[in-house]
């Protein structure tokens, strides 16, 4: 599975030209992003001015998708097209989904329980993990989950794995609507 992420990695960066260098600051977050969000947008902006590059790991699964792969994957790619520096990869053909490593997290009673407890996501944390020593990447970035306890508790288990393997786990604030909520 690994090194399909890895080859998809390396093709769309040689698509774009790009030869990534030993000294390259490279942040990565991972996504459904269907529908692509503000927040989704705001990761991307954040990550493009903290990096040399960031990279939009896209893994098209969850309870609550909107469009199919490839529509999806193109309207995250023209939501990002101004930013230079951010990198959109899919997993290759669905490789990776939330319900092999964590299949609670389609639940929807379990993803809107105040009460949740228990989401085991070390599993995935593991191979985004490996994923980043592979591709040189030191950094990942999240946004601070309010809403949802299964994608809060994902995001706290990743701070953790980072943190425990030398990636930079960043954590920032959602942005406000026009109504002032988060």
């Amino acid at each position: 599975k690994g090194n399909s992420v890895i080859e998809a990695f390396y093709d769309e960066i040689g698509s774009k030209g790009i030869t990534l260098k030993q000294t390259d600051a490279i942040g990565m977050t991972v996504g459904s992003c269907n529908p692509f969000t503000k927040g989704h947008r705001h990761l991307a902006e954040v990550g493009s001015k903290m990096f040399d590059y960031f990279i939009f790991f896209v893994m098209q699964d969850g309870y609550d998708l909107l469009f199919n792969k490839h529509d999806s994957e193109q309207l995250i790619k023209i939501g990002v097209q101004d930013l230079k520096n951010v990198i959109v990869v899919p997993f290759p053909n669905n490789m990776i989904s939330y319900s092999e490593f964590c299949p609670s997290y389609n639940s929807v009673a379990i993803r809107h329980s105040k009460n949740f407890i228990g989401i085991n996501v070390y599993e995935l944390g593991n191979y985004l993990v490996m994923l980043c020593k592979a591709c040189n990447i030191n950094h990942y970035i999240s946004g601070i989950e309010i809403n949802d306890a299964v994608t809060r508790q994902m995001g706290l288990h990743f701070k953790y794995i980072c943190e425990l393997n030398d990636i930079n786990f960043i954590a920032i604030p959602r942005i406000k609507n026009n109504d002032g909520k988060a």
